[in-house]
């Protein structure tokens, strides 16, 4: 009976000897993933703050003048619309003021050349 229970000391130390190395692995392997998922953070933080810092720096110049451009175009489209809508009501009214004037006996200046005193 002495024999085994020497025999089960020694497979429970061997037990305990394997359990530990195993431990020692498996935390090794959590420490390497921790450190893996850390510098993945820092390298994807990374690479969008160098994106943004490049961003605000070169490009942010080029896009503000191409929306400072974009408003002029627009401002320019609204104003040739409204000199297009004035001409427009201006050239409506011409024949009624035309036979108005004439109505009235008020002489419409003539597109003949001028007379040139002598």
């Amino acid at each position: 009976m002495d024999q085994d229970i020497e025999e089960l000391k020694a497979i429970s130390k061997q037990a305990l000897a394997i359990a530990e190395d195993t431990n020692h692995i498996v935390r090794g392997m959590r420490r390497s993933q921790r450190m893996g998922h850390f510098f993945q953070f820092v390298w994807w933080a990374l690479i969008v703050g160098v994106s943004i810092w490049s961003y605000y720096y070169y490009l942010q110049p080029y896009v503000g003048k191409l929306a400072d451009l974009y408003l002029q175009v627009q401002s320019t489209s609204q104003q040739t619309q409204n000199l297009g809508t004035q001409v427009q009501s201006q050239l409506q009214d011409l024949p009624g003021n035309f036979l108005q004037n004439l109505l009235k006996g008020v002489s419409v200046p003539s597109t003949s050349a001028p007379v040139v005193p002598k």
